[in-house]
């Protein structure tokens, strides 16, 4: 193999893997015009102002950038905030367990707990495991409005033609 000096750049190499990032871990963005540091929501927060200024003055192009970044930057400041809740979960159902004597109410939390675990869980499924169910459930609603009988319109009056048959 052949050996590379340090000034070389390698493309890709001098990405950094965000798995155990928090609401505190300083990001480095480089937008469009410049590079901005900061953490998730205050990019959001500078993007944002920044594509707002972008509309301000007439450049839909520059602005749709922004707008996108700024998205980005919320959707993992969301991401960061999901994480936090399922450790506090995680945190409070260790406690619960520890201190089950102690407290009766543990039940009722823990079902509320795991509502709220359960749908992380389910925000945290792929792009297509999320479309299909979607159609699932979607088609579960069709088959019900499909037993209704069908000389009712939707103005819950009869059709004619219908009762006519």
């Amino acid at each position: 193999m052949k050996r590379t000096n340090g000034r070389r750049r390698h493309r890709g190499h001098n990405r950094k893997n965000y798995s155990n990032i928090n609401k505190n871990t300083v990001l480095e963005s480089s937008g469009p015009k410049s590079q901005v540091r900061g953490n998730a929501y205050q990019l959001n927060e500078k993007y944002s102002s920044l594509a707002n200024d972008a509309v301000a003055n007439d450049d839909k192009i520059l602005s749709e950038c922004y707008f996108q970044y700024a998205d980005h930057y919320y959707r993992l400041n969301k991401e960061i905030e999901a994480a936090m809740l399922l450790k506090m979960t995680d945190n409070n159902e260790n406690k619960s367990d520890n201190n089950e004597n102690k407290i009766d109410n543990t039940n009722e939390n823990n079902n509320i707990q795991k509502d709220t675990i359960n749908s992380v869980e389910k925000n945290k499924l792929s792009r297509k495991d999320r479309s299909l169910l979607a159609k699932s459930e979607e088609s579960s609603e069709l088959e019900i409005e499909e037993k209704l009988p069908k000389k009712f319109t939707e103005n819950k009056a009869v059709n004619l033609s219908e009762v006519n048959k």
